[in-house]
């Protein structure tokens, strides 16, 4: 019997977040959320792969994604940086020429697109109309100027490009930099807050700027403040607020194992909903499109927390998982994230988002 094929249209659409082993970066930001070599993270500097089975568990995850019934939204990251890797873009170019795929999302640090996009267009023969960049600029490693006339060759190659910028105690003047290039060449920029990770920024609170002036900042540059309103909830306490994860967007493990999120990967290995390497293995999400969040500690990373209704928003990119969704806040989730700010330490941060 024949494969009976559905058109996009008439599929669910989805989002996918797979974080796969690639682990070698060129770059060495204190600040790394994948950790520091030397101190045992999983950011490698003398290996491509983070473990030796990683490349095949990468070609696996692939092909059972291009099996799926749903309209995938793929973010495609890695441990390390995406661009050092051939294997990895041979992949990237096979998963975006398959039907059931909106877009794929690469993640990376913006340094080597001169270099390597045009061996993934040319060599690997990529389907640059489903290619999207979210590049975040890291201020200890790259200039803006060169951050920016990377992402501006990839965009006059067709590739969707938004610049993420880091909000951090030592990058002022780097940030606006790079917002005023980004307004020049009109390439879409995000201002994120920059997490203290491997206590790169002694005495700090977990986003660097909580106590600092600098967060201010946010305001200024018309930065997206409901989301991060709700990136400091879900920093605090997550649990109980709704949740759309499960519903229309899972994480996929550097194993191979799915669930509704990372948060929940982070927290309980039984959360798991199955393994994409079983080839039996086909998702089974939930109907309803909101449901508590389970989460006993933190809800960190931006992928998994935009899910959540109180992150909602009026702003979205049809090519991204880091920009929002569009949705309405319902007055008891809205009610709810006004407490969780109100019984939080007082901090700069928070007085500006109150107020702003």
């Amino acid at each position: 019997m024949s494969k009976v094929i559905l058109p996009m249209e008439s599929k669910k659409s989805i989002n996918v977040w797979f974080v796969c082993g690639l682990s070698l970066c060129n770059f060495d930001c204190a600040y790394c959320a994948s950790g520091v070599p030397n101190l045992q993270g999983k950011r490698t500097n003398d290996r491509e792969w983070e473990t030796e089975d990683g490349a095949f568990i990468f070609d696996k995850v692939l092909s059972w994604l291009s099996k799926q019934s749903y309209s995938i939204g793929l973010r495609l990251q890695t441990i390390g940086e995406p661009l050092v890797s051939r294997k990895f873009l041979e992949g990237v170019a096979y998963i975006s020429h398959s039907e059931n795929i909106r877009f794929v999302e690469l993640v990376s640090n913006g340094s080597l697109i001169r270099k390597r996009l045009p061996f993934l267009k040319n060599k690997c023969g990529v389907d640059l109309t489903k290619l999207s960049m979210w590049l975040t600029h890291h201020h200890t490693e790259i200039t803006p100027k060169e951050f920016v006339d990377q992402a501006l060759y990839a965009k006059d190659q067709g590739v969707k490009v938004i610049v993420n910028s880091l909000l951090f105690p030592d990058n002022e003047d780097s940030v606006l930099k790079l917002n005023q290039l980004c307004k020049k060449y009109e390439i879409d920029i995000n201002i994120d807050l920059g997490h203290n990770y491997n206590d790169a920024y002694p005495g700090t609170d977990y986003f660097a700027v909580s106590q600092d002036d600098r967060s201010l900042l946010l305001g200024e540059l018309n930065s997206n403040l409901d989301v991060k309103r709700a990136a400091i909830v879900a920093s605090l306490k997550p649990k109980g607020f709704l949740c759309s994860a499960g519903h229309d967007y899972v994480f996929i493990s550097s194993k191979g194992d799915v669930f509704p999120c990372r948060s929940y990967y982070a927290g309980d290995p039984n959360n798991v909903l199955g393994s994409a390497l079983d080839e039996h293995f086909r998702l089974n999400l939930r109907q309803s499109e909101y449901s508590p969040c389970r989460v006993r500690d933190i809800c960190s990373c931006k992928e998994d927390y935009l899910h959540m209704q109180i992150a909602r928003t009026n702003q979205t990119d049809t090519k991204s998982l880091g920009v929002g969704y569009f949705g309405a806040v319902s007055d008891s989730e809205r009610s709810k994230m006004e407490s969780v700010l109100l019984q939080a330490n007082e901090t700069k941060l928070i007085k500006v988002l109150e107020t702003t």
